[in-house]
């Protein structure tokens, strides 16, 4: 396996267990320059931020939920 490959797989398993483990949050996430923070709450998604265009990401966000 390659690095790339294992770093996906170790998400992966991470992901699993936040959601098992029902866990409230965040997780930071980074892969060459970039980063990201996904925020959980009882094991589920809320928001990811972060990478390219976080702004775009914002506010399509806060279009859809507002």
């Amino acid at each position: 396996m390659s690095a790339p490959t294992i770093g996906y797989i170790k998400l992966a398993n991470t992901l699993s267990i936040v959601s098992q483990k029902q866990v409230t949050g965040k997780l930071s996430v980074a892969h060459g320059n970039q980063e990201w923070q996904l925020y959980f709450l009882f094991g589920h998604l809320l928001y990811a931020s972060g990478g390219l265009h976080p702004t775009r990401r914002w506010y399509r966000a806060v279009k859809k939920h507002c």
